[in-house]
């Protein structure tokens, strides 16, 4: 259980995607993650279309507590939810196309809203639009391994509003 209340992380996450952008742009990062895999994805399964149908009749402020598990992906950040606005965030460093709906994204990683830096770990994502669904995979290098995370199938539920968590503080 997280100390903080829900309007602290939707707080953090607004503070996060400022900070990640200007720390971007001022060191001469380039990157946002292709607007195809952009929006709300959910799971590919009966879990996730229960979600999706919770997050799209819940009411504003309470939308960002419907979304654990789901991957929620602007041009600048793309939030792996966990309870409480919690989970990994990618901030984009560079996204290279590897094939007609396909790309590889090098990205920062900071986790249950860690404070973003420039040397802030790394990890890449492999993604790929098939039939409208998104396929991906994370990769996190460790001292001597990779943490390699399984291939996950979503379906988008939705574009992700620009006050989503601006909503929920």
């Amino acid at each position: 259980m997280s100390v903080f209340t829900l309007k602290q992380r939707a707080a953090f996450c607004l503070a996060f995607v400022a900070a990640t952008s200007t720390t971007a742009i001022a060191a001469g990062q380039s990157g946002s993650f292709p607007q195809a895999v952009r929006g709300i994805w959910m799971e590919d399964n009966a879990e996730g279309a229960a979600q999706c149908k919770n997050y799209r009749v819940a009411k504003v402020e309470r939308r960002l507590e419907t979304l654990a598990g789901a991957e929620i992906i602007g041009a600048k950040m793309w939030h792996s939810s966990s309870e409480y606005g919690e989970g990994n965030f990618y901030t984009p460093r560079s996204i290279a196309k590897t094939g007609k709906a396909s790309w590889r994204a090098a990205t920062g990683l900071e986790l249950d809203g860690g404070i973003h830096s420039p040397a802030s770990p790394a990890a890449t994502i492999f993604m790929r639009l098939d039939k409208q669904k998104l396929v991906a995979r994370v990769e996190i290098p460790k001292t001597n391994s990779v943490d390699a995370y399984p291939e996950v199938t979503y379906f988008k539920c939705g574009n992700v509003p620009r006050d989503l968590y601006r909503a929920a503080g």
